[in-house]
């Protein structure tokens, strides 16, 4: 799984071997099936290599009518570096603008530099917003909010 790769050093090890598509499928669904929700596959010669999902934000200091939130956007590793999560961004972003949002939020671990990099390369902002914690494997792990205004 992409999880197992992209958080390893940022999530307890143990919690990181025990992920499973069966463990994780119920929480995806969720989100997949809520109102509003919109996600996003990228393939290469029949392969999926990632996904996105993103709708409308999460955050009770937004107006979820108007700002959306990027849930995820994973790329496999083998394809990392290879313009696949640009791609999926820019799908993203341009569903979102169609369904007349102003601007897009997203949370990511304070640690991964990796995803920072490239949520700033695609002109995201750092948030004012305070950093929040994620509870994974039983370990607090702090995150940040970014943000970037979706213009046409």
């Amino acid at each position: 799984m992409t999880w197992q790769t992209c958080y390893r050093g940022l999530m307890p090890d143990e919690f990181l071997a025990r992920l499973s598509v069966q463990e994780r499928e119920p929480g995806w669904r969720k989100i997949i099936d809520a109102p509003g929700s919109m996600s996003f596959v990228c393939r290469s010669q029949r392969q999926t290599v990632g996904f996105a999902a993103c709708g409308s934000t999460r955050d009770a200091d937004k107006d979820p009518a108007v700002v959306g939130e990027l849930y995820a956007i994973n790329v496999l590793p083998d394809f990392w570096g290879k313009g696949y999560g640009h791609a999926l961004w820019r799908r993203v972003g341009r569903d979102l603008i169609l369904a007349k949002f102003k601007e897009v939020n997203l949370w990511v671990l304070h640690g991964n530099a990796r995803g920072r990099r490239f949520y700033e390369r695609e002109g995201f902002q750092i948030d004012s917003a305070p950093i929040k914690e994620a509870h994974v494997g039983g370990v607090k792990l702090p995150e940040v909010r970014y943000w970037k205004r979706l213009t046409r």
